[in-house]
């Protein structure tokens, strides 16, 4: 449980990060609305469990493993580097949805199993975003959409 946790911060602390790297108004507040979402998840966990929300990533393995995934996709995405900014998020994204079926699946039958398995399907939502976004990242003069970078 605290592992996800961990992983969740990760994520909020990328998106918020992307939001900050990326100069088109669309990726921004996707990326900010995707942040919150998940930091309010965060916040579910912490209430229930007594964690502090500010806990480090490296506190897990897994999320410290997460941390260095999101740190190389932003760096490609600073960089231009598109194709591996989208790698580096779909790998991210799938670390942190399969982490949160293996938890739905050991509290199985349990309320907060549905609650990992809802969190699962919004990882999974905002990767089918990501997909569209970044594919307009990569073709800007088709979407129209640019990186600050």
């Amino acid at each position: 449980m605290r592992q996800l946790f961990l992983m969740n911060l990760c994520s909020v602390a990328g998106y918020r990060e992307i939001a900050d790297l990326t100069a088109n108004a669309e990726v921004r507040t996707f990326a900010d609305v995707v942040a919150r979402q998940r930091m309010a998840q965060c916040r579910a966990l912490a209430e229930r469990y007594g964690w502090p929300s500010h806990t480090p990533y490296d506190a897990e393995p897994a999320a410290a493993e997460l941390r260095i995934i999101w740190l190389r996709a932003l760096w490609a995405l600073e960089q231009g580097e598109y194709g591996t900014f989208a790698e580096g998020l779909e790998t991210a994204e799938s670390i942190l949805e399969d982490a949160c079926l293996r938890a739905a699946q050991a509290f199985r039958g349990s309320l907060i199993a549905g609650m990992f398995e809802e969190h699962a399907m919004s990882v999974c939502g905002v990767r089918e975003c990501l997909d569209e976004m970044v594919d307009g990242l990569c073709h800007p003069d088709v979407a129209g959409i640019h990186s600050a970078a």
